[in-house]
């Protein structure tokens, strides 16, 4: 399995927007090809921070998604989201 990990900056004034809009990214998100299970979660240490963990069944889909993400940059800054870092990760364990 491989994962694409995210550090996202959000921008407090639009927090309304952010949270609405969630749930219908994590259904797009579930939708993708290969997709396995998903995480997004706020940062506690680092405020205005949140993080994602998005796991594939394989590397082809876990790219193809990361560039989707890549290629969707105006409409995730419209809604106050600054992408810090978008890595691909290869999954050595689960439990």
């Amino acid at each position: 399995m491989f994962a694409v990990a995210g550090r996202w900056r959000l921008d407090p004034a639009m927090a309304d927007q952010q949270r609405a809009a969630l749930p219908r990214i994590v259904d797009g998100v579930k939708g993708a090809p290969g997709f396995v299970r998903g995480f997004w979660a706020r940062d506690l240490d680092g405020p205005g921070t949140n993080l994602t963990y998005i796991v594939f069944e394989t590397l082809q889909q876990a790219e193809r998604f990361r560039r989707s993400v890549e290629e969707n940059a105006p409409t995730q800054q419209d809604s106050g989201v600054e992408r810090d870092e978008l890595r691909i990760l290869e999954v050595l364990a689960d439990a």
